[in-house]
């Protein structure tokens, strides 16, 4: 009993002394924790600052009667939030008069200092800002050292990868009228260039063919043109390296490796470059297999596959993968596209047999068709809805179709109402996709004014001017509320045009309508014209060999001219594809010869009345714009008839005072343009055309303005009249080869190299071309398959200029002549906005 007594003893003293001491500890941790914290009597403020001690206890979170600890990371968190600011260049923060458990606090800062402006100097000229980092910074912006550096970083990645691979820039800032103005100074230096190629480790590709590949062209012809050319750039020198990594595995080295091995400076101050080629070994094509294919059969996707891949031994990478993922191409993901199948997943798997073949197997996962929940338009703030969506051949709850897509995007181009036009597909679910079109819409009202001199006679210059509105609203012209400042939206083109001249003096209207109405995709046009041309002595068109023009008492030509017609594309082989006709009259009023009598006044004429009705046929696939087209083609096939008078006459024709023509006339054009390098273009043309009567026996003859004439550079009776350079337009003292009187036939054929100096800005373009051109025109067939042809050859300037338009200067020669070298000449043409495309 005694020793039970003794343990409770033993165990209620340990207890009391373990409850004591727990006591003692937390009191001893309620002191501690009272004597770490510590109260912010006050702060104050002080260095080269303009923020008070209010602002400064804002951005910090700190003020007097907070709490900070002893230990520094309540100051460390407010230097932190100080710096976080970007106002500030220095910040130190201390405590002072201390007491107990209270102190102030001292912030002593110096402030960053403003910029008001920012001014680039390159090589001593003030430049342009033309860098996004300091375009986004605002007038008195505080800016800091790291700020500084990223400018200069931004301006240095800017000239190097311009080829300015040593290039220093300094700053400063100074003060001016109370402002501070920040200074780059750029010292670009020169351009530097990679001197030097050397290639090691290729075997299967000689030196100059990897040169040839770099150069990115074989073109014999261009090389003598323009030398190349190679900047010391480092995405230029990758994507040399691509280049031939991609041409390795073009002919069956499919794990090649192209690496820059080293980069030297030779004496000139230019770089060389040291290329490592690690070939690897040539494979060869093995199985193809496919697999998950359920819409398309393994035959069709086989076919596209190897239809590429000319050789079908050689592994040729770059082909397959074009075959199997270019959206461009008839490739196997295009097709699918096509059966709306738009979220297909295709999965090329290689594997490498011992044989050095390759077997591919293509997993295709098809998911199902793709269906349109909605269609939006964004962008447009005066082109109305309805008027894009007409040419949108995609619907709502239809399924995708790429070809739809793609030809909707061709037709919302050609309104020409836009700057850019691109869409957005927004995936719904794995079932249906929303598309968003994008619209940048341009000013779309133009004022453009054109001219100029033919040969060297100044006074045959003429001005002219052309007033257009492409986007106007016609039914919205009574309501004034929409007219900002004039009623716009409807996609209609009002065009007012004139000419002034000594030689001729004319006036237009035309209106077009794109759409009849809104279920019907055809464009109504309607135009009529006025002009008057003197006529002179030497024009031996109006047949005056017994008219003695008097300069006092001129003569002119008057024309009346009027025309409906209709005009739809169609899909005759792409959506490229035009057709356009059209009934169109008009009234020429010119004098007539008189045997014996050697005047002519302007009471004495000739009245020809022309009512015919024409049909035009077009497809036009060049790009990307009309002025330097790079690529495709441009078809015109043009067929005009008046009625056959002759058919119901009772008699011979007869000459008279009115006269209606009768003729037919069949017009074939077309050119092409193929990219030889950058910016060189070849552009071959080629064009025919024949004028007949319908009964030759019934005495009637084509008037002189339904044949062909052909000489100068301007269309100076409309569209019969065909340029040919280097020749004077067909006179009676013309020393030319040439039909003065003009012919039922004619050819022409042409040959342009052209080379675009500044294509950078849309509104200003320019391109040189040298050209050769041979043409003639005769009345019989065998002037059409006769290689004679009046030839010529020149060199030439193209310049695109708002609101003039085209500028064109034209230096040519003539390369045939009647008489001796003596008339051969230079013959200069300059032309502001008169250019005729086909």
């Amino acid at each position: 009993m005694k020793k039970k007594l003794f343990l409770y003893f033993i165990f209620f003293t340990i207890s009391i002394n373990s409850l004591y001491s727990s006591d003692e500890k937390n009191q001893d941790t309620k002191d501690s924790t009272i004597d770490s914290t510590i109260i912010i009597n006050d702060i104050y403020v002080k260095g080269k600052t303009k923020y008070d001690k209010e602002f400064i206890s804002k951005i910090s979170g700190i003020g007097p009667g907070a709490l900070i600890d002893s230990y520094g990371v309540t100051i460390n968190n407010i230097i932190k939030k100080l710096w976080a600011s970007k106002l500030f260049e220095d910040i130190s923060v201390y405590k002072c008069n201390e007491n107990k458990n209270k102190i102030d606090l001292v912030f002593e800062i110096k402030d960053l200092n403003e910029i008001h402006d920012i001014q680039l100097q390159s090589d001593g000229s003030i430049i342009k800002n033309n860098f996004s980092i300091i375009k986004d910074i605002k007038k008195g912006t505080p800016i800091s050292e790291s700020m500084i550096q990223e400018i200069k970083n931004e301006i240095k990645n800017y000239y190097q990868e311009n080829g300015y691979n040593e290039v220093t820039i300094d700053s400063n800032i100074k003060q001016e009228n109370n402002k501070n103005i920040l200074f780059f100074s750029i010292k670009k230096g020169k351009k530097v260039k990679i001197e030097k190629f050397i290639f090691y480790g290729n075997y299967a590709i000689s030196n100059k063919e990897l040169l040839r590949i770099i150069n990115g062209d074989q073109s014999f012809l261009s090389l003598l043109i323009n030398k190349h050319n190679h900047f010391f750039i480092h995405n230029n020198i990758n994507q040399y390296l691509e280049k031939i990594k991609e041409k390795y595995q073009s002919i069956g080295y499919r794990f090649a490796k192209v690496l820059l091995e080293s980069v030297w400076k030779t004496k000139s101050g230019n770089y060389g470059i040291r290329i490592k080629i690690a070939e690897g070994k040539k494979y060869y094509l093995g199985n193809v297999k496919f697999m998950g294919n359920e819409k398309i059969s393994k035959d069709f996707l086989k076919n596209i596959l190897l239809h590429k891949n000319k050789n079908e031994t050689i592994y040729n990478k770059v082909k397959l993968t074009e075959s199997i993922f270019n959206t461009k191409t008839s490739s196997i993901i295009n097709n699918y596209f096509k059966l709306g199948h738009l979220f297909i997943n295709l999965i090329p798997i290689e594997k490498i047999r011992n044989n050095n073949k390759i077997d591919i197997k293509i997993l295709i996962k098809e998911n199902s068709p793709v269906y349109i929940r909605n269609i939006k338009i964004l962008g447009n703030k005066i082109t109305k809805d309805y008027i894009i969506k007409k040419e949108i051949k995609i619907y709502n709850k239809h399924i995708f179709s790429i070809d739809k897509l793609m030809e909707s995007l061709h037709n919302i181009e050609n309104l020409s109402l836009f700057d850019k036009v691109y869409f957005k597909i927004i995936p719904i679910d794995n079932k249906s996709i929303d598309i968003e079109w994008h619209v940048l819409e341009k000013n779309n009202n133009e004022l453009k004014f054109y001219g100029g001199v033919i040969g060297n006679d100044i006074k045959k210059f003429t001005g002219g001017f052309k007033f257009i509105l492409n986007n106007f609203s016609i039914k919205d012209i009574i309501n004034w509320k929409y007219w900002h400042p004039i009623p716009q939206g409807e996609g209609e083109k009002i065009t007012i045009h004139g000419q002034l001249g000594k030689y001729i003096k004319s006036v237009g209207f035309s209106f077009l309508k794109p759409w009849i109405n809104k279920d019907n995709p055809t464009a109504l046009n309607m135009d009529t014209n006025y002009s008057i041309n003197r006529i002179t002595n030497n024009e031996s068109l109006f047949n005056n060999q017994y008219c003695l023009i008097d300069e006092n008492n001129p003569l002119f030509l008057k024309k009346i001219g009027v025309s409906i017609g209709l005009n739809k594309n169609i899909n005759l082989l792409d959506y490229n594809s035009n057709i356009s006709s059209s009934i169109n009259g008009e009234r020429l009023i010119f004098p007539k010869e008189t045997d014996y009598i050697k005047t002519c006044n302007n009471n004495n004429v000739y009245k020809i009345n022309n009512l015919f009705y024409s049909l035009s046929l077009k497809r036009n696939t060049i790009s990307p714009d009309t002025f330097f087209p790079t690529d495709g083609s441009n078809f015109k096939l043009d067929f005009s008839a008046s009625p056959p008078y002759s058919w119901f006459e009772k008699k011979k024709f007869s000459k008279k005072d009115n006269i209606w023509s009768e003729h037919f006339q069949l017009k074939l054009l077309g050119n092409f343009y193929k990219k030889i390098k950058e910016n060189l273009v070849l552009k071959c043309q080629g064009e025919l055309g024949h004028s007949g009567i319908y009964n030759t026996s019934s005495g009637r003859k084509l008037t002189p303005f339904d044949i062909f004439y052909m000489g100068g550079t301007s269309k100076k009776l409309g569209e019969n009249h065909i340029p040919l350079k280097g020749y004077d337009f067909p006179e009676e003292n013309s020393f030319y080869e040439m039909s003065k009187d003009g012919g039922t036939n004619y050819k022409k054929i042409s040959l342009e190299m052209n080379y675009l100096i500044n294509g950078s800005n849309n509104n200003f373009k320019t391109y040189l071309n040298s050209f050769l051109e041979a043409g003639n025109i005769g009345n019989s067939y065998e002037s059409l398959t006769s290689l004679e042809m009046n030839k010529s050859f020149g060199f030439g300037l193209r310049c695109i200029c708002y609101p003039f338009g085209i500028l064109e200067l034209d230096i040519s020669y003539p390369l045939n002549s009647i008489k001796n070298d003596f008339y051969k000449k230079w013959k200069l043409n300059f032309n502001i906005g008169n250019i005729h495309f086909i």
